[in-house]
């Protein structure tokens, strides 16, 4: 069977990869493979290999290096990625030479098509893993809720806290900040909660600098319509979400 190898365009950096080696394992039938650069994207990587997850799916992956040695694939680590926005390091007895390695091939152990996305960040590897879909931003933003967070009294430096305050489960926001409300929009994270009074630090690729954003946007990503109210609370910005 013929494999669909996507090399990746990475939007912060925009450089395409065209010459990595083809991922060819004789005992792995992949379909939708994700093979990437890692010299190719700005920053340094030399702690870990991460996943994060911008589907509501959950993912198994398996990761494989390539040896240039001797001139093959490797496996590298696995993991699983539970629900939107987890976040999972791949676990590995090669994180000590993730600094030398070149390439790396993600393999989706449901063998599905997804986009993806590399950043180097906080010195981490990090592979974001969308719907193999064209993501209209706009739309998304259409139906988002936005805090001004320099209407709220008190002083935010540390975490974004969502509270669940509805009788839902399992309920998913994208989160998005800018320093601008027309424009400018960064993807700042995402998070997931449970039951009735649940409450989870928003997991963010940026989480260091949320608290240098004005405006944060809030969308619901099953579509339903809830209140939010945010507070500032012993330095973290508290989102409660009601219906």
């Amino acid at each position: 069977m013929k494999k669909n190898i996507f090399f990746v365009c990475l939007i912060f950096s925009f450089v395409c990869f065209a010459k990595a080696p083809y991922f060819n394992l004789d005992d792995l039938d992949a379909e939708n493979v994700f093979v990437l650069d890692a010299n190719s994207i700005d920053g340094k990587a030399r702690e870990d290999v991460k996943l994060i997850n911008e589907t509501e799916e959950q993912i198994g992956f398996e990761v494989y290096y390539y040896d240039n040695k001797n001139a093959s694939w490797q496996f590298y680590g696995s993991t699983y990625l539970k629900d939107f926005y987890d976040s999972e390091d791949v676990d590995s007895h090669m994180e000590y030479r993730i600094s030398q390695i070149q390439y790396f091939a993600v393999v989706p152990t449901n063998n599905k098509a997804y986009n993806y996305r590399a950043q180097k960040i906080e010195n981490d590897l990090c592979i974001f893993v969308m719907p193999d879909s064209e993501f209209d931003f706009k739309k998304e933003l259409e139906t988002a809720f936005i805090i001004d967070s320099d209407n709220i009294k008190d002083k935010f430096y540390d975490e974004i806290e969502f509270v669940n305050l509805t009788d839902d489960y399992g309920i998913s926001f994208a989160v998005y900040a800018s320093d601008n409300k027309d424009k400018d929009w960064k993807r700042a994270g995402g998070v997931t909660l449970q039951e009735y009074n649940d409450s989870e630090d928003l997991d963010s690729p940026i989480e260091k600098t949320l608290h240098s954003f004005r405006y944060f946007a809030i969308v619901s990503k099953n579509g339903k319509k809830y209140n939010f109210e945010a507070r500032k609370q012993k330095g973290d910005l508290v989102i409660f979400v009601r219906n």
